[in-house]
């Protein structure tokens, strides 16, 4: 099984491509032990770094972050729905920061995908003030599912502004008689072809709106849009925002959490993938960078064996870059454990080492499928490291240099 926590094309949000293969140690293989010595960082930094936002969206996104323990996983509606959907832009979850994330887009399927008609959508953005969104969303299969349920939570600057959007977004057609049991939810659209049926809902809840929509071969999508909005409604009373209000221009968001961040190397973004055009993001940042927990994450990567891996060692804080992630364990033993559950046989011929790092606590993977192959890991006390690049030697000296860091910062 990978861990790897990368980003998803800029089309939505992030996601995390997580493969199951899980291995240990093969018994008798001789081990190096570790000489910090012989580490090449290469040109990375070796020193943890104060993460400071530069740009509104560098600090929406990590609210966005926070926002995701209030959003719903598809699952805790239908124990069905945890597939990564690959075949449709909305298979990816993760931080919004444009409504034109989920702007609804013809598909092959005989129904549109996403949430919201282009028409809504460009009036939200000209009309209400938008801050960030989640979103949450799965299968019951990968490729053309016959069940699907997305959920976002948007979040606005205040309670009318939210109130202002489920107006925009609500629909002229009769709601399904079922919605008017919950109190301001609108329909936002419905549609029909090929023997599938969408449905999206909204509702308000203070200055938050909760939108939903479900697709599915048959006409009960309207039943399971309206399951997950009221799912949706309760699970975000518990968002506990670290700002109430959003009139500076760079909000005063915590971009660290007991350090997890200082841990990490800043992003690359070279804008190759227009992020920094798209979102404003500025050049230390690209899109799926930030603290967030074990769940976040799982509301990412759909990956249940994963979440199973994570919560049984304790994981529950994880700092992500597009170059590196940290996740922070029970204690050293967790940390270890986990790293021999997700990781591939060390022996393998798809596994290198790190020269200086013991292969009992460090190695290297490729996978050919990757946009970056090649993946390296290394644990220190409590902390499980993670890099990946285009190149064997950079990943190297990735893992390296974010060892280092977190040998100065400490093992707990």
């Amino acid at each position: 099984m990978n861990t790897r926590l990368g980003a998803a094309p800029p089309a939505i949000a992030l996601v995390a491509a997580l493969v199951s293969a899980c291995s240990t140690v093969v018994a008798g293989t001789p081990v190096a032990e570790t000489t910090v010595a012989r580490l090449d960082p290469g040109n990375f930094p070796t020193t943890p770094r104060t993460v400071t936002a530069e740009s509104a969206a560098d600090a929406w996104q990590q609210e966005g972050m926070i926002l995701a323990d209030a959003v719903i996983a598809p699952s805790d509606v239908d124990a069905a729905l945890t597939a990564l959907v690959t075949d449709e832009f909305e298979g990816a979850g993760g931080p919004l920061l444009r409504i034109g994330q989920i702007i609804e887009r013809n598909s092959l399927r005989g129904v549109p995908v996403g949430g919201i008609p282009p028409a809504k959508a460009a009036s939200l953005e000209l009309n209400t003030k938008f801050d960030v969104g989640f979103m949450s969303t799965a299968g019951d299969s990968a490729t053309t599912p016959r069940t699907q349920l997305s959920a976002t939570l948007l979040r606005f600057s205040t309670d009318a502004g939210a109130e202002k959007a489920v107006i925009t977004l609500r629909a002229d057609p009769p709601a399904p008689a079922a919605l008017a049991r919950i109190p301001g939810a609108v329909l936002v659209s419905s549609a029909s072809g090929g023997g599938v049926t969408k449905t999206v809902v909204a509702a308000p809840v203070n200055n938050l709106v909760a939108l939903v929509w479900a697709t599915t071969r048959g006409t009960d999508s309207a039943d399971l849009a309206i399951r997950g909005l009221t799912s949706q409604l309760e699970r975000a009373r518990t968002y506990r925002p670290s700002i109430a209000l959003s009139s500076v221009v760079i909000p005063a968001v915590p971009m660290d959490r007991d350090g997890i961040m200082s841990r990490t190397l800043e992003s690359q973004n070279d804008n190759q993938n227009k992020t920094r055009t798209a979102f404003g993001l500025s050049s230390g940042f690209e899109l799926g960078d930030g603290y967030f927990t074990a769940r976040t994450a799982y509301l990412i990567n759909r990956n249940p064996g994963w979440l199973r891996v994570a919560t049984r060692n304790g994981i529950d804080l994880i700092g992500k870059t597009n170059r590196t992630s940290v996740l922070r364990a029970r204690d050293r033993a967790s940390a270890k454990v986990y790293l021999v559950e997700v990781r591939v046989d060390p022996g393998s011929t798809q596994a290198y080492e790190v020269p200086g790092l013991s292969r009992d606590d460090a190695g290297c993977t490729y996978d050919s499928v990757l946009t970056r192959p090649y993946t390296c890991y290394a644990t220190v006390g409590r902390y499980v490291l993670q890099a990946e690049s285009t190149t064997l030697d950079l990943a190297r000296q990735a893992i390296s240099a974010t060892y280092l860091i977190n040998r100065t910062v400490g093992e707990n």
